[in-house]
Protein backbone atom coordinates (compact mmCIF):
# COMPACT_ATOMS: atom_id res chain seq x y z
CA UNK A 1 0.00 0.00 0.00
CA UNK A 2 1.41 3.46 -1.16
CA UNK A 3 1.68 6.05 1.39
CA UNK A 4 0.03 9.35 -0.14
CA UNK A 5 2.14 11.52 2.03
CA UNK A 6 5.57 9.90 1.08
CA UNK A 7 4.66 9.72 -2.42
CA UNK A 8 4.00 13.89 -2.34
CA UNK A 9 7.61 13.95 -1.27
CA UNK A 10 9.05 12.40 -4.37
CA UNK A 11 9.73 15.46 -6.23
CA UNK A 12 13.25 15.86 -6.68
CA UNK A 13 13.57 14.52 -9.94
CA UNK A 14 17.22 14.49 -10.35
CA UNK A 15 17.93 18.35 -8.47
CA UNK A 16 21.50 18.45 -6.78
CA UNK A 17 21.62 19.05 -3.16
CA UNK A 18 24.69 19.93 -1.22
CA UNK A 19 24.05 18.53 2.47
CA UNK A 20 27.38 20.16 5.46
CA UNK A 21 26.93 19.33 8.52
CA UNK A 22 29.44 17.88 10.76
CA UNK A 23 27.96 15.53 12.55
CA UNK A 24 27.86 12.29 10.88
CA UNK A 25 24.26 11.07 12.26
CA UNK A 26 22.53 14.34 10.25
CA UNK A 27 24.15 14.01 7.41
CA UNK A 28 23.13 10.39 7.10
CA UNK A 29 19.20 11.02 7.94
CA UNK A 30 19.18 14.18 5.97
CA UNK A 31 20.75 12.55 2.84
CA UNK A 32 18.74 9.55 2.93
CA UNK A 33 15.11 11.28 2.78
CA UNK A 34 16.19 13.50 0.21
CA UNK A 35 17.32 10.81 -2.13
CA UNK A 36 14.32 9.04 -0.99
CA UNK A 37 12.80 12.01 -2.59
CA UNK A 38 14.14 11.87 -5.93
CA UNK A 39 17.20 14.46 -5.12
CA UNK A 40 20.61 13.41 -5.52
CA UNK A 41 22.79 14.29 -2.84
CA UNK A 42 26.21 15.25 -2.24
CA UNK A 43 28.06 16.18 1.23
CA UNK A 44 30.48 18.03 2.90
CA UNK A 45 31.61 17.85 6.81
CA UNK A 46 33.58 20.88 7.04
CA UNK A 47 33.62 24.51 5.50
CA UNK A 48 36.32 24.24 3.87
CA UNK A 49 34.84 21.02 1.55
CA UNK A 50 31.23 22.65 1.35
CA UNK A 51 33.21 25.60 -0.58
CA UNK A 52 34.83 23.49 -2.72
CA UNK A 53 31.92 21.28 -3.71
CA UNK A 54 29.58 24.51 -4.07
CA UNK A 55 32.86 26.14 -6.80
CA UNK A 56 32.72 22.86 -8.91
CA UNK A 57 29.66 21.14 -8.73
CA UNK A 58 26.14 22.15 -10.33
CA UNK A 59 24.10 22.37 -7.56
CA UNK A 60 20.33 23.77 -7.05
CA UNK A 61 20.28 23.95 -3.29
CA UNK A 62 22.27 24.12 0.45
CA UNK A 63 21.79 22.55 3.54
CA UNK A 64 24.31 24.36 5.30
CA UNK A 65 25.32 23.43 8.92
CA UNK A 66 26.10 27.36 10.87
CA UNK A 67 28.88 25.60 13.26
CA UNK A 68 31.11 23.94 11.35
CA UNK A 69 34.79 22.97 11.31
CA UNK A 70 37.51 24.95 9.37
CA UNK A 71 35.26 27.59 7.89
CA UNK A 72 31.98 28.30 10.00
CA UNK A 73 28.51 28.18 8.10
CA UNK A 74 28.26 32.12 8.56
CA UNK A 75 31.41 32.62 6.36
CA UNK A 76 30.39 29.90 4.30
CA UNK A 77 27.24 31.91 2.97
CA UNK A 78 29.26 34.98 3.12
CA UNK A 79 32.06 33.86 0.57
CA UNK A 80 28.50 31.84 -1.24
CA UNK A 81 27.12 34.94 -1.73
CA UNK A 82 30.33 36.94 -2.93
CA UNK A 83 30.99 34.39 -5.55
CA UNK A 84 29.02 35.21 -8.75
CA UNK A 85 29.29 31.50 -9.29
CA UNK A 86 27.00 30.47 -6.11
CA UNK A 87 25.23 33.62 -4.99
CA UNK A 88 21.98 33.41 -6.40
CA UNK A 89 22.24 29.64 -5.00
CA UNK A 90 19.24 28.69 -2.56
CA UNK A 91 20.65 28.00 1.11
CA UNK A 92 18.95 26.52 4.00
CA UNK A 93 20.86 27.07 7.16
CA UNK A 94 20.50 24.44 9.92
CA UNK A 95 21.26 25.78 13.66
CA UNK A 96 20.83 24.65 17.07
CA UNK A 97 20.79 27.63 18.66
CA UNK A 98 17.37 29.65 18.60
CA UNK A 99 19.04 32.91 19.53
CA UNK A 100 21.34 32.71 16.17
CA UNK A 101 17.89 33.09 14.62
CA UNK A 102 16.98 37.40 15.49
CA UNK A 103 20.57 37.87 15.15
CA UNK A 104 20.93 36.81 11.08
CA UNK A 105 20.47 39.84 9.71
CA UNK A 106 23.67 41.47 12.01
CA UNK A 107 25.68 38.32 10.91
CA UNK A 108 25.69 38.96 7.30
CA UNK A 109 22.67 35.98 6.85
CA UNK A 110 20.16 38.25 5.83
CA UNK A 111 17.64 36.33 3.12
CA UNK A 112 18.43 33.15 4.25
CA UNK A 113 16.12 30.22 4.92
CA UNK A 114 17.07 28.46 8.19
CA UNK A 115 15.14 25.46 9.57
CA UNK A 116 16.20 24.77 13.85
CA UNK A 117 17.95 21.30 15.34
CA UNK A 118 16.54 19.35 16.24
CA UNK A 119 14.56 18.53 13.34
CA UNK A 120 12.34 16.54 11.53
CA UNK A 121 14.48 15.19 8.20
CA UNK A 122 11.02 14.55 6.38
CA UNK A 123 10.38 18.62 7.50
CA UNK A 124 13.34 19.38 5.25
CA UNK A 125 12.26 17.63 1.95
CA UNK A 126 9.03 19.86 2.69
CA UNK A 127 11.16 22.92 2.69
CA UNK A 128 13.69 21.85 -0.08
CA UNK A 129 10.60 21.07 -2.14
CA UNK A 130 8.65 24.45 -0.89
CA UNK A 131 12.33 26.33 -1.74
CA UNK A 132 12.85 24.81 -4.92
CA UNK A 133 9.18 25.35 -6.31
CA UNK A 134 10.02 28.93 -6.10
CA UNK A 135 13.20 29.53 -7.56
Amino acid sequence: MKDPKREEMVTGRGKRILVADDEPNILKSVKLVLEEAGYQVLTAMDGEETLRVARNEKLDLIILDIKMPKISGQEVYRRLREDTKTKDLPVVLLTAIGKEIPEREGWGLSGADYVTKPFSPYGIVERVNEILRHS
